[in-house]
């Protein structure tokens, strides 16, 4: 087994390190007691090359390594069940996760972790929207395009910070997303309801952290610099393609262009400050082709290889009924899988994004976490971001988050689980995804068409390709390594992810929910 990525690379993450040390400790085991049957991991993603060797990636343990023709050999034989978990042969594949003494329950070790993350009562991950209003008229958003205006009114913020007050006592950590709407146009208000948090955390010994989501129009310097003041670290920031493109889809309501001005606070704010940006590319047919262009563009005006810049990308989906009218543009999910890894592909050529690895419970959002909250300027709280604009989805609101917390609503959030349908349980990638978008479980008959009611993550549809350019550009492979019949995540010999949801799952996995969460 050649080229293994060092323990402290393999291993950044947490959760990934609990689950390979639990999976090694379950083969030791085995081994004291004088060993057993070998098993090949549930968890192990095994991408052919065209030479005969092949990539090796664990999704729970998230060891990444290349294989020669003998370590496969081995492999075959282990799954033939020929091999005895004690045989010293079979290290190096233990140690990365992608052997197991037969007896280990994999699934069951990454079931504790995820929910031990998702009901983990020393943290919280608090959404709160300042405002609904919005400067932009984008035709996907999911509050269409009748834009609110209303504001945070003082005795909302006044019991926001009561609870908080309360709350941090039993935290030890709380993180804030400020969203919206377009949450600047009250920046007021975040920077008042900051300035009040924040010296609670501290006085409770509740490490704080904040993040926001905004459309990059109102973050000049000077708000950057404000923001940075009361915590805000990362910042996401929307563009979809070159100037052309993204002012015809993402304008001002009035109709006037914002590509130009949010470039130029994206320079000012990523050179004069440590504010980490990402930049969202909203991926559909009428932009698909210009968005590396815009690449390009963002590489001429000076942005690549910077630290604190990156961009990522994002298919534009039908997930409420607001923004069901872009579902004719939506890609299908095998084609956006595709078309995904090559602009991964081009953006990190260009300096704009990292290599990419595999995330560990990416699934594993607010909504679907003891303490996880979203509040709205009127005071109501909802789990997901996705039901803020249909107040009927609330849980409650701030005034009684006890009450919230107990209702039916909340209940059917937490009810859920990847482990209770087929598909999910049984997933290769299922430590990655963690199921992904709940709400497409709890809320299906909000969802429309493919990309929006279908739940499995673009990694399920282009693992193998992502996998490649990573292991391309460490020097670990050479790009015709490449066979365009057995490498791909979807060969003709196999699909390397496992099943995928189609409809019938997942009306089956909902009516399931559904069930259980009516008792």
């Amino acid at each position: 087994m050649r080229n293994q990525e060092p323990e402290t690379e393999v291993d950044r993450d947490d959760a990934a390190r609990a689950v390979r040390a639990a999976i090694l400790q379950s083969a030791n085991a085995a081994i004291a007691a004088g060993g057993g049957p070998a098993a090949q991991s549930r968890y192990a993603i095994v991408v052919p090359l065209s030479g005969g060797d092949a990539l090796a990636y664990h999704t729970a343990s998230q060891a990444f390594a290349r294989w020669d023709r003998a370590d496969l050999a081995l492999w075959d034989e282990i799954g033939r069940g020929s091999r005895d978990v004690a045989d010293p042969a079979l290290g190096p594949f233990l140690q990365g996760g992608y052997v197991v003494a037969k007896t280990a329950d994999e699934r069951g070790e990454v079931a504790r972790r995820l929910e031990a993350a998702r009901f983990d009562p020393s943290g919280m991950v608090l959404t709160v929207a300042p405002t609904m209003g919005c400067n932009f008229a984008c035709s996907y958003c999911f509050q269409g395009l009748d834009k609110p205006t209303n504001r945070m009114r003082e005795e909302v913020m006044d019991a926001l910070v009561a609870y908080l007050d309360a709350k941090t006592k039993s935290l030890s950590r709380l993180h804030i997303a400020w969203y919206g709407g377009e949450p600047l146009m009250h920046r007021d208000g975040i920077y008042a309801m900051s300035d009040r948090i924040i010296p609670i955390c501290r006085k409770n010994n509740c490490h704080y952290s904040a993040f926001i989501v905004t459309n990059g129009y109102f973050l000049d310097l000077v708000t950057a610099k404000a923001l940075i003041a009361r915590g805000v670290s990362t910042c996401q920031v929307t563009l979809d393609g070159t100037q052309a493109a993204h002012d015809g889809r993402r304008h001002l309501t009035s109709g006037k262009p914002t590509y130009e001005r949010i470039c130029k606070n994206l320079i000012d704010v990523v050179t004069n400050t440590g504010l980490s940006i990402s930049i969202r590319v909203n991926v559909d047919s009428k932009n698909a082709a210009d968005v590396i262009a815009m690449l390009d563009d963002l590489k001429a005006r000076g942005l690549s290889g910077r630290p604190n810049f990156g961009v990522y990308f994002a298919p534009v989906e039908a997930i409420t009924d607001a923004c069901a009218s872009c579902d004719e543009e939506s890609f299908a999910k095998t084609d956006y899988g595709h078309l995904e890894a090559e602009l991964y592909r081009a953006a990190f050529e260009r300096g704009l994004c990292g290599l990419p690895r595999p995330p560990m419970f990416h699934g594993n959002c607010g909504a679907v976490r003891k303490n996880g909250l979203v509040l709205t300027p009127s005071g109501d709280l909802h789990k997901c971001w996705d039901t803020v604009m249909n107040p009927e989805l609330r849980i409650g609101t701030i005034y009684d988050v006890e009450e919230a917390e107990g209702s039916r609503m909340s209940k059917a959030w937490l009810d859920w689980s990847p482990l209770k349908n087929p598909v999910c349980s049984e997933c290769p990638i299922l430590p990655s995804c963690a199921g992904a978008c709940a709400f497409k479980f709890v809320h299906a008959e909000q969802t429309t068409g493919e990309g929006g009611a279908l739940p499995c993550p673009s990694w399920k549809f282009n693992l193998a390709e992502r996998l490649f350019l990573r292991a391309e550009k460490m020097g670990v492979v050479a790009a015709e390594e490449w066979d365009p019949e057995l490498s791909p995540t979807r060969a003709e010999a196999a699909l390397k992810t496992g099943r995928r949801h189609d409809f019938d799952s997942m009306r089956q996995a909902a009516a399931a929910h559904a069930a259980v969460a009516a008792e």
